[in-house]
């Protein structure tokens, strides 16, 4: 198909397995790829722990958002200590305050 209209920039998730995440980040670190814990790119260099499990963003070579992450968004709903924050808003006014300013977790090397 062609066509002469701009193609807008889009978001892909994938859900994958600690492992598949480990060597897919690998592969991103080692071709220089910047990535965010965030979708709107404010938290550079950083991996988050939304949902108790690990997430990261990074663009293809068109602009589109690809982000890899090991648990389903909201899948431990309030129980998790870093929930994600879709839930984190239905969440009391104090634990939804600490989700959204979760740190992320640290970068870990792939063996």
């Amino acid at each position: 198909m062609e066509t002469d209209d701009d193609i807008t920039s889009q978001h892909y998730a994938f859900l994958v397995s600690e492992t598949e995440f480990d060597a897919t980040f690998a592969r991103v670190r080692e071709r220089g790829l910047s990535y965010w814990a965030d979708p709107y790119k404010t938290k550079r260099g950083q991996v988050n722990a939304w949902d108790d499990g690990r997430g990261v963003y990074f663009e293809d070579p068109n602009g589109h958002l690809l982000e890899i992450l090991t648990r389903p968004y909201g899948s431990k709903g309030t129980s998790a200590e870093h929930p994600h924050p879709l839930i984190a808003e239905k969440l009391e006014p104090e634990k939804a305050r600490g989700a959204a300013m979760n740190e992320p977790r640290p970068v870990r090397e792939a063996s």
